[in-house]
């Protein structure tokens, strides 16, 4: 066999060496715990044998894990195994070195695809839905106007002790907005001969129906987290990052309204806001 034949038949097999072995370490991004049990998977698309383009790994108790066998000349991307994890860090990893030292990596509960608005509760992700539309009427002689939802709610999504609100797409976090959600058990009266009586406004107390105070969420920064992996963006709003209380959660111009209790619950009755 010519030297140069030899040479072209080594060389792939080269390529394809499985001697690499990557460390890690993972821990949760909201309570900085490390995180246990979680599958992970590194999977390579350009690697030149078929065998090499996935390795698997699970986390211990301590958060560590070793991918063992990744083939040199190959690029591995790491995720984890569970759609619902959203990885932060280094993810790409080159197949065939060894790691001297483990690498760090987040995890942040989140949806890794999609946008939405959820709660997290014990490390679970609930979808949460729009609560009612939303109409907007203009105080008397002004040209102020003052948002309500159709309904005013009784029973809404609570956010408990520990909760995290999760805002997931960049759109949604760039236009989504925590107002409080202001109760009035008077008559109010607006421009164009429109009354309501004993409803809920989306950040304005009124004091009578001409006099009002804009009203703001005092969020407090510190109880923020703000991710981006790439183009996924996620936004994570602890449940005390305001006063207790309820609130909306709308952008500017939203034709409709989420509804949810920050801490204790507030139980009104239930009532359509018929102008």
């Amino acid at each position: 066999m010519s030297t140069l034949r030899l040479a072209l038949l080594i060389a792939p097999l080269a390529a394809c060496d499985p001697g690499g072995t990557h460390q890690g370490t993972l821990v949760d991004g909201l309570t900085g715990e490390p995180r246990d049990g979680v599958r992970l998977l590194a999977r390579s698309s350009d690697a030149a044998d078929l065998t090499c383009q996935v390795r698997e790994a699970t986390t211990d108790a301590a958060g560590a894990f070793v991918f063992e066998n990744t083939c040199a000349g190959a690029t591995y991307t790491l995720a984890a195994a569970d759609d619902g994890l959203l990885l932060d860090g280094a993810l790409e990893l080159k197949g065939g070195e060894q790691t001297v030292t483990p690498e760090g990596y987040t995890a942040w509960r989140a949806p890794t695809k999609g946008s939405g608005v959820f709660k997290l509760s014990n490390d679970l992700l609930k979808p949460l839905k729009t609560f009612a539309d939303v109409h907007t009427e203009t105080v008397v002689d002004s040209d102020v106007k003052v948002r309500y939802p159709t309904l005013k709610p009784v029973k809404v999504s609570g956010l408990d002790k520990g909760d995290w609100l999760v805002i997931v797409g960049q759109s949604n976090v760039d236009r989504l907005k925590v107002h409080p959600l202001v109760l009035d058990d008077s008559v109010r009266a607006f421009s164009g001969d429109v009354t309501i009586d004993n409803h809920v406004y989306i950040g304005v107390k009124f004091n009578t129906d001409t006099d009002y105070e804009l009203v703001d969420a005092q969020l407090d920064a510190d109880k923020i987290r703000n991710v981006s992996v790439g183009d996924h963006v996620v936004r994570f709003i602890a449940q005390d990052a305001v006063p207790e209380g309820r609130y909306a959660l709308l952008g500017d111009s939203d034709k409709r309204t989420f509804v949810m209790d920050f801490g204790e619950p507030h139980v009104n009755a239930t009532a359509k806001a018929t102008p």
